[in-house]
């Protein structure tokens, strides 16, 4: 799936750049637009960690030169290691494939060093096995322990994980624009892909990119806002104060990018003690 394009992702593709450029070819990227449990398991599929279109361009950052995305529909859920190899070589001129340290490949599982020359002798397609990539001795970098970071607000292990800032896509729609009341103005964001992991209730510090492409600091607020809304049933909303910005953003598309938890969600027993306290994340936000 490349979910995220971490750096053990950029790490495979070291290996990969390196390869292509041995042989005198150019490398391509295979990955999925819906992940395979969403197909065999829909309770268990994960959350995204972004937009298929944000993981190609991701990967090709990363040094593919194209990016073949592929449906995981059951036709190609059932083929075999083999079969998929040879599609691969048949359709899309493969030669050489480097397998993740921890991959499998195809309905049969094949997964072993053994299997690997099997295959390589049963297709032509020569099977690299790739090492595996960690940040010091004992920490994993992986697309769930990512997802396990941002579900607990720790954008900051996430972007360890990633190396960049987390980042969600969305369009900006109205809200009670109850933040105009005491001086901090709100977006309210609706993400682009409704499957994508979305860090836990807090408050965060973030860069902006608006539509023309400026970057500007701001701070968001995700969770239940229990100072001025007190449902019971009140929904996860995204709010975002864009500092240093005056303008009518509404239905308009911006990404933002994680950097920091400044504190959980709080409920304050008056509108001045909530002002104060953004006043106070303002100051922290723009520090950073």
């Amino acid at each position: 799936m490349f979910d995220g394009v971490h750096l053990g992702h950029r790490h495979l593709w070291q290996q990969i750049a390196a390869l292509a450029k041995a042989g005198e070819g150019s490398s391509l990227a295979v990955t999925f637009r819906n992940h395979p449990l969403q197909l065999i398991a829909p309770q268990r599929a994960p959350l995204s960690l972004g937009p298929v279109e944000q993981r190609a361009e991701l990967l090709r950052q990363a040094g593919a030169d194209d990016v073949l995305i592929l449906d995981f529909t059951p036709a190609l859920r059932a083929l075999t290691g083999a079969e998929f190899v040879k599609l691969l070589a048949k359709d899309h001129g493969v030669t050489d494939l480097v397998m993740g340290f921890n991959n499998s490949i195809g309905s049969d599982r094949i997964s072993a060093a053994d299997d690997y020359r099997r295959l390589a002798a049963d297709t032509g397609v020569r099977l690299h096995p790739a090492s595996e990539f960690r940040l010091g001795a004992d920490r994993t970098v992986s697309s769930s322990a990512i997802r396990s970071s941002l579900a607990k607000g720790d954008v900051d292990c996430a972007n360890s994980l990633l190396g960049r800032p987390y980042s969600i896509s969305g369009i900006i729609t109205h809200g009670k624009q109850l933040g105009r009341t005491i001086g901090f103005p709100t977006a309210n964001v609706e993400a682009f892909d409704q499957h994508q992991a979305m860090p836990g209730s807090g408050v965060y510090a973030l860069d902006v990119i608006l539509p023309d492409d400026s970057i500007h600091r701001a701070m968001a607020n995700i969770g239940r806002r229990p100072t001025v809304d007190r449902q019971p049933n009140a929904q996860t909303t995204v709010e975002v104060n864009i500092f240093d910005f005056d303008g009518d953003l509404y239905g308009q598309p911006l990404t933002l990018l994680f950097l920091k938890r400044l504190r959980s969600e709080q409920r304050f027993d008056s509108l001045e003690a909530l002002r104060s306290r953004l006043e106070e994340d303002c100051r922290l936000a723009m520090a950073l």
